[in-house]
């Protein structure tokens, strides 16, 4: 299965862009353009519709584009939408599954704070009943 960002630069290569004219448009520098295509800057999905716009393609036909398919001025893209449906599933999946494994992170690093702040509240706590001075009650005469 190709990813996302084969098929931007594809889909720019088939369309005599040049990277600087997508980065323009988007509103990007050339370098954070580039780290689109070459997959190093993740892909939502506004950035895909952004960029299928650009294009005049819709989003499906960036996120299905295949290269055995000839794309001309005369010729559409002929795709599956299931499959379409199918690799946006899995993309947004991805997505999703690496923000999850970040929140856990961030979970378990304040599960680990929170311990360690009841820990010294306790010994704080404790030091202070400690030292302080036991006052005896008198008896009444």
């Amino acid at each position: 299965m190709t990813k996302i960002n084969e098929n931007i630069r594809k889909t720019r290569v088939n369309k005599n862009f040049t990277q600087q004219l997508m980065a323009d448009k988007l509103g990007l520098s050339l370098s954070a353009y580039s780290n689109i295509e070459s997959g190093k800057a993740d892909v939502n999905m506004t950035r895909i519709t952004e960029i299928s716009k650009i294009f005049e393609i819709s989003a499906i036909e960036l996120i299905t584009y295949n290269t055995d398919q000839a794309l001309s001025i005369n010729k559409g893209f002929k795709f599956d939408t299931d499959g379409a449906m199918k690799q946006l599933y899995e993309h947004i999946i991805e997505q999703n599954k690496e923000y999850i494994d970040s929140l856990r992170c961030s979970i378990e690093d304040l599960r680990e704070k929170v311990e360690l702040y009841k820990d010294l509240y306790e010994k704080t706590r404790t030091k202070e009943m400690k030292a302080a001075p036991v006052v005896e009650k008198r008896k009444r005469k």
